[in-house]
């Protein structure tokens, strides 16, 4: 018998819920990994509280209080993935293989039998509350590599990969694009007085007061420039007279930024 039937069973027998309250609560369930008993408590159908009491006296099984029997010298040995998807905590070892465990529902015989076979031990399951497992796995079961590379958490790592991959191309492309656009224009700077752009050993500034200065070397001038104009037709006129000491790449960036400049306003 199925754990979700074998739980549903023991609470109709005690009478704590009713048929349709059951029903609704397995639909809830379908095509999901949430315990039953964790839906029955969080629908409002019983108390965690009832369904422990019924639980323990159903099954024979006593409550008991983690805290003041958690061994931690086997905090390892059930990864924090299991205790998470069946609500159990390790207790303690005795002798014959047997290893005591809290678990929310004792009758969920799937999670008994996978427990089980990981350990290789033989379970003797205790009664603890929802929350109270829940409590003591964040504060005794350690984090560990089997807690990411697990199959229920392949899907979930897949898709962080191919999150970053995208991610990473992304910021490749952006930063591809932005040295390609540096290399072929130089770069920009905007100031609360002035529009500067610098590029091939020149620096065009264009103040807020309409007046441009070109500085900088031209590649076949022996000297430095440092002239400012009043406009941008004036600016134009130097440089076709003097277009001769500056290389093409030089005057295609100058010729560039005047309209970019012009564009901008």
């Amino acid at each position: 018998m199925a754990a979700q039937e074998r739980l549903g069973d023991l609470l109709l027998a005690a009478g704590a819920i009713q048929q349709e309250e059951l029903d609704k609560a397995l639909a809830v369930q379908a095509g999901s990994d949430r315990r039953l008993g964790y839906l029955l408590v969080n629908m409002g159908f019983i108390s965690e509280n009832e369904l422990q009491s019924v639980l323990s006296r159903q099954l024979g099984i006593p409550i008991i209080e983690i805290h003041t029997t958690f061994n931690k010298k086997i905090k390892h040995l059930v990864p924090r993935y299991l205790c998470k998807k069946y609500t159990v905590i390790p207790l303690s070892q005795a002798d014959h293989n047997l290893l005591t465990i809290a678990m929310a529902d004792p009758s969920d015989h799937e999670a008994v039998a996978t427990i089980e076979r990981y350990t290789g031990k033989v379970l003797q399951p205790c009664l603890a509350s929802h929350s109270d497992i829940d409590s003591a796995i964040a504060r005794y079961i350690p984090w560990g590599p089997r807690d990411l590379f697990n199959r229920q958490n392949g899907w979930k790592l897949a898709i962080a990969a191919v999150i970053l991959v995208l991610a990473l191309t992304i910021l490749l492309l952006v930063q591809y694009n932005s040295d390609r656009a540096r290399a072929r224009f130089g770069t920009k700077q905007v100031t609360q007085t002035a529009v500067l752009y610098q590029h091939h050993d020149l620096v065009l500034k264009f103040a807020r007061s309409g007046k441009i200065t070109l500085s900088g070397h031209g590649a076949h001038a022996s000297g430095a420039y440092s002239i400012t104009f009043d406009d941008p037709t004036t600016l134009k006129r130097f440089v076709h007279t003097k277009r001769n000491d500056f290389s093409m790449e030089q005057l295609k960036w100058i010729d560039w930024v005047l309209g970019n400049q012009s564009r901008s306003k």
